[in-house]
């Protein structure tokens, strides 16, 4: 004898919510992505520039000359990840970076 006809319909809304929360899921996982990248973009705009304000994945070396100015000091990321996301800007219009611009 077949499925009564409230087993399968109930089943098949069990399905549809499955489907309906995986989507959801991943507009989230999505979200939480984008919101960390706005995040580490506003920690970098809202930096001192103290070598300590930085996040660890950007390195700060200061170049001191006694008795003379300063040598500008070099900002660079060491993050694949911001690096390639740098080079993608460029891609969309912003003008690339050299390590010199910072």
């Amino acid at each position: 004898m077949g499925e009564p006809h409230a087993a399968f319909a109930l089943k098949r809304k069990r399905d549809e919510i499955c489907r309906v929360i995986a989507h959801y899921e991943r507009l989230l996982r999505e979200a939480q992505h984008d919101l960390a990248h706005v995040n580490a973009a506003l920690r970098l705009f809202e930096a001192t520039g103290e070598a300590a304000d930085l996040p660890p994945y950007v390195d700060f070396t200061e170049r001191p000359r006694t008795g003379r100015k300063n040598l500008t000091n070099i900002v660079e990321i060491s993050s694949p990840e911001w690096r390639a996301w740098s080079s993608n800007s460029a891609a969309m219009g912003g003008r690339r970076r050299s390590r010199h611009d910072l």
